[in-house]
């Protein structure tokens, strides 16, 4: 009988322990801490902190929001260094590169194609250099254009229709702008570009002035005819 209530004797001195342990956690939860940038004192200590490794507290000891505010100031002041630094790693390291993409993506698909979406919407000149420079590559012709020779018209040059771009919605009209060689025996060089509809382009497609020009007359006779 006295080894059953020693057993009972063990097992409350271990709860009351542990209810002291959790007590105490509990407590350095609701610690508060002072950012040491803003000075400002936070109570919700882990919504607010970032977690560090380094220091023995485990928190940064700049709030959140300081962090964000410095990392934007200096985006901001070393925008083009940073660019070409990222442009450097990505070029030495295209693989590496790509399957953090590719994991990036199928953690979260619709993320990144509403991201990609928003994108071309916003770049339609940068869109249409990348196709371009695909098409130099298959058929290797000469290129010397950036996105800033790309002016894409309100009004298609040859037919008068608005241009309208759908690019990052899946779409292409008779209306979309696209990028046209004015001499098609040249290639993507300067002088020798300009945006066109879509549809002015299937009709300008590999066909000459003088075979345009048969095409309208016939087309004129039929009109007559009727």
């Amino acid at each position: 009988m006295q080894w059953i209530l020693g057993y009972l004797q063990d097992i409350m001195c271990a709860l009351q322990i542990n209810s002291k342990k959790e007590k105490i956690t509990h407590e350095d939860k609701c610690m508060s801490k002072v950012c040491t940038k803003c000075l400002v004192e936070y109570v919700d200590v882990d919504g607010n902190f970032n977690k560090c490794k380094k220091v023995k507290s485990g928190l940064h000891s700049w709030c959140k929001q300081c962090v964000k505010q410095y990392r934007s100031k200096y985006h901001s002041e070393n925008k083009k260094e940073l660019n070409e630094k990222r442009r450097e790693y990505r070029s030495e390291n295209k693989e590496i590169v790509r399957e953090q993409e590719q994991k990036q993506r199928s953690k979260d698909r619709q993320k990144y194609n509403q991201m990609r979406m928003n994108w071309t919407i916003k770049n339609p000149e940068k869109v249409l250099l990348i196709k371009a420079r695909e098409r130099v590559k298959l058929k290797n012709l000469e290129m010397d254009i950036t996105e800033n020779d790309i002016i894409i018209p309100d009004l298609c040059p040859m037919l008068g229709i608005p241009l309208i771009s759908h690019r990052g919605k899946g779409i292409q009209s008779d209306n979309s702008p696209s990028l046209d060689r004015i001499d098609p025996k040249l290639g993507y060089i300067k002088g020798n570009i300009h945006v066109i509809s879509v549809r002015a382009n299937k009709i300008k497609n590999d066909a000459t002035t003088e075979e345009l020009g048969l095409i309208y007359e016939y087309l004129k006779s039929l009109e007559k005819a009727a």
